[in-house]
């Protein structure tokens, strides 16, 4: 380091915002600066200072204390001060002003103020790094607390690999439909593709989805009831009679405010709420579809009634939220359980161009077991453990073609391409079906749950239906 005495200027490359500083004291351990552009003094350790020697160069312009600007004609040091001179006129270093930028990228490169390139290849190998965590095809799987269950993780990738994800998650109970809901939650808010969500649920199921998604995925989502939404209108009433109070009379605002008041769904980025919510107040229906969503969930989708004759509460309130969402996830156990018009229903809110008619829906899925019968066949027909798959037989190829639109022999010139069945099985669910709307799994195919098992007791009957015909009031407390 260059030998420190008095007067000398030196700036701080830790805290490049303080100006030039002066030296003002110096021992055999600090080093005392005076940054009287900011004020402040600082006293450094000499072998770790995080300092750096300022000097001008001929040809730079330096401002002096009294507010001229010089160029440096020529730079002489006297008694270890650097002394510049311009047009004739001398200027010791410490008569240069405090207040001389010399922090931007522009000032440091003309005055040869420049990094290590050790920095640089660092900050290239972060930023490397960076991008690389950014690109994982794992990204939003790594945090949350769970089990890792191969088919949740394939709906959550599934889903999200989508521009908007609108479906329908339809395992059967217990396979986790909640925890791929949350999943996909947790990658679209990682990655930036969603910063608004809103989880609709059954009343009983709110604080059962809070402690969810807080212990396993630590997200911290509002609860919203309608306490809460009337606390928040009505803050916001009293801040607007508040202010009208504070206005001379005659001076009106005018704003184009409107007259329903603030939105209390607006206040939060991640909600969740009851359905009952919804369902028991239009105008908090209208608000939640007027708040603008990137996701909204639906728990328990099987309750939401509708019929070509009309629609619950709960299905008005969801359909006008979902039609204002980019994102829409539906989850039920039981997808036909009211039947057809009730799984129509649900289609029709994840894709209602697509599903617009119940009577178009109907007999397009009359065909849907011979849909099903041909995907069986392809899927059947996957080379395993080295063996080669089986031709289609006739009745294969005509049934494929005439569903694909395709000519017979293209259907097994294509099935006997590497990887052709596949690729025709993409295509068929692509075009027909609920396609890529639906996930279901079952138990009967997903494996490494605990399985069930019937063991049957015989019971003596008499002893069970001893006391049936004895009356209600009578029978002794022991016996209920």
């Amino acid at each position: 380091m260059t030998p420190i005495i008095r007067g000398q200027r030196w700036m701080s490359e830790a805290e490049p915002e303080l100006g030039l500083g002066v030296v003002v004291d110096v021992d055999d351990r600090s080093v005392a600066l005076e940054f009287s552009a900011a004020d402040v003094t600082r006293r450094y350790a000499l072998k770790s200072a995080p300092l750096r020697r300022v000097r001008f160069a001929v040809g730079d312009t330096v401002l002096a204390d009294d507010g001229v600007r010089l160029e440096v004609d020529a730079v002489d040091e006297v008694d270890g001060l650097l002394l510049y001179r311009s047009a004739g006129r001398p200027l010791r270093e410490d008569r240069i002003s405090a207040r001389m930028a010399l922090g931007g990228p522009r000032e440091r490169l003309l005055s040869g103020k420049a990094d290590p390139s050790s920095l640089f290849d660092l900050r290239l190998e972060t930023i490397g790094h960076l991008h690389a965590a950014r690109r994982s095809p794992v990204r939003g799987f790594l945090g949350p607390r769970l089990e890792l269950l191969p088919h949740q993780f394939y709906i959550a990738a599934e889903a999200t690999a989508r521009h908007a994800p609108r479906v329908l998650l339809a395992d059967e109970t217990g396979l986790g439909k909640t925890i791929e809901a949350c999943l996909t939650v947790n990658r679209l808010l990682l990655s930036g593709r969603a910063a608004r969500v809103l989880i609709l649920v059954p009343d009983s199921l709110v604080h059962q989805w809070l402690v969810e998604l807080r212990r396993r995925f630590n997200l911290s989502f509002a609860v919203f009831d309608e306490e809460r939404c009337a606390a928040i209108v009505g803050s916001s009433s009293e801040d607007d009679a508040l202010g009208a109070d504070m206005d001379d009379a005659g001076a009106g605002i005018d704003d184009d405010e409107s007259d329903d008041g603030e939105n209390p769904f607006e206040s939060e980025q991640l909600v969740l709420a009851g359905i009952g919510l919804l369902a028991a107040s239009e105008e908090r229906a209208r608000q939640a579809a007027d708040a603008g969503w990137e996701l909204v969930i639906v728990d328990e989708a099987h309750h939401l009634r509708w019929s070509s004759a009309g629609a619950s509460p709960e299905y008005r309130a969801v359909e006008a939220v979902a039609r204002g969402s980019s994102g829409l996830l539906l989850l039920t156990a039981t997808p036909e359980q009211l039947g057809e018009e009730s799984h129509f229903a649900r289609l029709r809110l994840l894709d209602p161009d697509r599903y617009s008619d119940l009577l178009t829906w109907q007999r397009e899925a009359e065909h849907y077991r011979e849909t099903a019968r041909i995907a069986e066949c392809l899927l059947e027909g996957d080379a395993v453990a080295g063996r080669q798959p089986p031709d289609l037989d006739a009745d294969q190829a005509r049934a494929l073609a005439a569903v694909l639109e395709l000519d017979e022999a293209e259907v097994r010139d294509r099935a006997a391409a590497p990887d052709g069945r596949r690729r025709l099985l993409d295509d068929l669910i692509d075009r027909h079906g609920p396609g890529r709307v639906m996930f279901r799994n079952t138990r009967a195919v997903v494996s490494g749950f605990p399985q069930r098992r019937v063991e049957l007791r015989a019971l003596d009957a008499v002893a069970i239906g001893e006391h049936l015909d004895e009356p209600v009031a009578t029978a002794r407390p022991s016996y209920w």
